[in-house]
């Protein structure tokens, strides 16, 4: 509420106290699913932190993220890259292991 009140330049709160916002990376990328309109992947990076961000988006609302280090990218594109047959159709991984630990 703190927040509000110091952006509000009246006496009075705002006419819309709660406001969603939805930026698109400006260091980053976005990849849209096919299974449901408004899905979409946005990966953005936060040199700043050391990471790459992955925040799964269902139309303005993120649903959830995952802070990468650098080092874990390969590791992700490669979980990707065998997840998808010579045919370019979906594989069947046989492993639900973690690629790596995740960092504290």
């Amino acid at each position: 509420m703190d927040v509000l009140l110091a952006l509000d330049t009246s006496d009075t709160l705002p006419d819309n106290p709660i406001m969603t916002v939805s930026p698109v990376p400006a260091d980053g990328a976005v990849v849209v699913g096919r299974d449901k309109v408004g899905r979409a992947l946005r990966i953005s990076t936060h040199p700043e932190h050391s990471r790459i961000v992955l925040s799964l988006w269902d139309g303005n609302r993120c649903i959830g993220t995952l802070r990468l280090a650098p080092q874990d990218v390969p590791d992700v594109v490669r979980a990707l890259t065998a997840a998808v047959d010579q045919d370019g159709d979906a594989a069947t991984l046989t492993t639900h292991s973690p690629i790596y630990a995740a960092e504290a």
